[in-house]
């Protein structure tokens, strides 16, 4: 049994019984990939699984493990040229790529429209704020002036203390972000297969959130 289809479903433990193809199944090991795709799934005796399901000497899918990557276009050439099988030669990533489209096509186009709106928002709240600080600061502005300092130096020093504050505001979000995300698990179902995925908040990420807030700021 794979780690996360026993962390995920109830009764599939170690040890736990669940029932399929009219057999009721025993857990005896629970394997990981490292946070792969193959931590969703759930492994069995190949006669097995024939005897149950009837499904003789078909089969779905195959992975196959080559020694070397520059392997690959040799090896798809020579199966899909094979008039003896009717199969489709994919990599791996690109394969679990087509089964999780719909979901990362939702997410793309939710956190566009997210990332429009919170930024929209964000620049009129940056710019009411700023023109509020200004306002505050009329007498300290005409202060300098008299004192000998350009409006450059001045707008300057605005300009700096917005970013100031973008940056501050934009690292409290990314490391809510790393907090509230990182490690969350979801799923795909865009077939009868369901793949356990989990998100990662990583630096390029973060570092990204905060070049976009300084931006924005």
């Amino acid at each position: 049994m794979g780690r996360s289809a026993a962390e995920r479903f109830t009764g599939l433990a170690l040890g736990d019984h669940f029932e399929s193809g009219h057999l009721l199944w025993h857990v005896v090991g629970i394997f990981t990939d490292a946070g792969g795709i193959h931590s969703s799934e759930i492994w069995a005796d190949l006669p097995t699984l024939e005897g149950t399901f009837h499904r003789g000497d078909n089969f779905s899918s195959l992975y196959v493990a080559l020694r070397r990557p520059a392997d690959y276009t040799r090896f798809k050439t020579a199966v899909e040229h094979d008039p003896r099988l009717t199969v489709q030669v994919e990599p791996e990533m690109r394969y679990f790529a087509k089964q999780a489209r719909t979901l990362a096509r939702f997410i793309d186009v939710a956190g566009t429209i997210i990332l429009v709106l919170m930024g929209l928002g964000a620049i009129f709240a940056a710019l009411n704020t700023m023109y509020a600080v200004v306002s505050d600061r009329t007498r300290e502005i005409a202060t300098l002036r008299i004192l000998g300092f350009g409006r450059a130096p001045i707008l300057a020093a605005v300009l700096i203390e917005s970013l100031l504050f973008a940056l501050v505001g934009g690292a409290l979000g990314s490391a809510l972000a790393y907090l509230g995300f990182n490690g969350y698990e979801a799923s795909t179902l865009s077939n009868f297969s369901q793949i356990v995925f989990r998100f990662q908040v990583t630096g390029p990420l973060m570092a990204t959130g905060i070049l976009d807030a300084l931006i924005l700021g």
